[in-house]
């Protein structure tokens, strides 16, 4: 054999060699990732949980502006709702106020009887009978003089009785139920 011989002869031994050695760690490296090895499995999944927890956060951060929209829209209308539901209800300011509204529409007012507060989830009610006396337009113009008041106040169990001439203006009696509210801290 000579030298140009022996020399390949080397090279081909050195290339077999690293060859040898290459599929030697090639093997090692995968043999320790066995695609069926539960370190494995328990990894992909984690990833894969990751993955759907990471969308599901940019598609909210990506609905924030909108969320933000709708949540100061809430805080607003809250807001404009304790003005008209205050947290105090003075009875006697109340009756100024119905009995001043009274005065405007020219109706007279012959009961303003309070009852008892009723509880509710997060407000009160305040029920309280009233009678009053005028023409049907007086009536109307004083219930719509109500309904403006800075406050919320329904009128239940209304009741209207004929018109009796009064100096030749026919008077009617109005019975009914006005429902003032209260919001309760802390609900």
């Amino acid at each position: 054999m000579g030298l140009k011989e022996t020399i390949i002869y080397q090279s081909h031994l050195k290339v077999l060699f690293v060859g040898c050695a290459v599929a030697a760690i090639f093997q090692y490296s995968n043999g320790s990732q066995n695609p069926n090895d539960p370190q494995i499995q328990a990894l992909k999944k984690e990833i894969a949980a990751d993955s759907e927890k990471l969308k599901q956060t940019l598609e909210k951060t990506s609905n924030k502006a909108k969320f933000q929209e709708e949540m100061e829209h809430v805080s607003q209308t809250v807001r404009l709702a304790l003005d008209y539901l205050p947290k105090e209800l003075d009875v006697q300011d109340l009756y100024k106020k119905i009995n001043g509204e009274a005065r405007n529409a020219g109706v007279q007012i012959s009961l303003f009887k309070p009852k008892e507060p009723v509880s509710k989830d997060f407000y009160d009610e305040l029920p309280i009978e009233i009678s009053l006396r005028g023409n049907y337009s007086q009536i109307v113009l004083f219930l719509s003089y109500v309904s403006k008041l800075p406050r919320i106040i329904n009128i239940t169990n209304v009741e209207m009785v004929e018109p009796v001439p009064l100096d030749g203006i026919p008077q009617m009696k109005f019975r009914g139920t006005l429902v003032a509210y209260r919001y309760k801290e802390g609900k």
